[in-house]
């Protein structure tokens, strides 16, 4: 037993030796990145079916094989308004938004309870966002929806706050049967005939959509009214009138609804060289190469010299100091970022 024991002790004294003598040779305690590590940059992106991820994704794979300095980590998360929160409190250090929910970010209005997230700063404008309003056979207008089953996505995403706005708008808050779902389960749900319709903010056009309505008998994009139209876009800070073009989900005939964009964001105090690499990775994507974007068959992409022209239009949001410069625009109160 003696002999067990003595055995035990110096294997244990040899394994703190060793472990002594390798933190001396690198001079870093374990766990703590050698230098030959890359540095990892985190991003929040959205629903694994949306474009927020699907974006997320190419960004960081070109990244990931082409920077020696810096690794992009990309996180699911449920949209915008989680997006806003973690970069906010440092756990991420980029993250996707729509322009409506980050200018209330910024302002603190709406869900944002007068707290002002002054602290961030856009970095780029990618896509238009449609408010887009799918229902089954039975649904031919919005107010069809009183008493039905509607999901409006997932709290934390940016369609959720739209879709309380919206049906707020329209008085219909207290009248639909709300469900949130993500977007594989909404498709699901819907061919399964468990809900009615449901409510997206998403770039055109959508997978969720073409497939849903195409499994559906009688589905289809629902437009929205002039007069509902045209409160929302005046209520909703960020929201233009917008139209649906012909063919986009079969329809015949233009779609009318409201839009917003979508923008990568960050905190207005991260390092010029991560924002100018998101940029130049960006702008080397074929989609957004071109002068006018990418139109047919894909979504409408924003090309660098139309992002440049959104930009120099934002008020009331900062524009990251690196980006400013990217873009040749005028950056706002960016005299805090130090």
């Amino acid at each position: 037993m003696k002999r067990i024991i003595k055995l035990a002790f110096l294997i244990a004294f040899l394994a703190a030796a060793f472990s002594a003598a390798g933190a001396s040779e690198t001079g870093k305690a374990p766990g703590v990145k050698s230098a030959g590590e890359k540095a990892i940059i985190t991003f929040g992106t959205g629903d694994p079916r949306g474009l927020y991820f699907y974006c997320g994704k190419r960004i960081e794979k070109v990244i990931n094989l082409t920077n020696k300095k810096y690794n992009v980590l990309c996180r699911s998360t449920n949209g915008a308004l989680d997006n806003i929160t973690f970069v906010s409190d440092k756990s991420l250090d980029f993250g996707f938004s729509q322009l409506d929910m980050l200018l209330r970010a910024c302002s603190g209005a709406g869900e944002f309870n007068g707290v002002k997230r002054e602290e961030l700063a856009v970095v780029t404008v990618l896509f238009p966002e449609v408010f887009t309003v799918v229902g089954n056979a039975g649904i031919g207008k919005i107010h069809d929806f009183k008493d039905k089953f509607i999901s409006t996505h997932l709290p934390g995403s940016g369609v959720f706050q739209n879709s309380s706005q919206l049906l707020e708008i329209a008085g219909l808050s207290n009248s639909v049967k709300r469900v949130n779902l993500n977007m594989s389960d909404t498709e699901k749900h819907f061919g399964d005939g468990q809900i009615d319709g449901f409510f997206s903010v998403i770039g055109m056009p959508a997978a969720v959509i073409n497939n849903s309505i195409s499994r559906v008998k009688g589905a289809r994009v629902i437009g929205l009214p002039d007069e509902l139209k045209n409160k929302a876009s005046d209520s909703i800070r960020g929201f233009v009138p917008y139209e649906i073009p012909v063919q986009t989900y079969s329809n015949e005939k233009p779609i009318s609804t409201v839009a917003t964009f979508a923008v990568l964001f960050t905190s207005a105090k991260a390092p010029d060289e991560s924002v100018e690499l998101f940029l130049n990775t960006i702008y080397s994507l074929p989609d957004f190469s071109t002068a006018a974007g990418t139109r047919h068959g894909k979504v409408q992409y924003i090309s660098r010299e139309s992002a440049a022209k959104l930009l120099g239009g934002i008020k009331d949001l900062k524009i990251h100091g690196a980006a400013a410069k990217y873009f040749n625009v005028k950056p706002v109160n960016d005299s805090e970022k130090k």
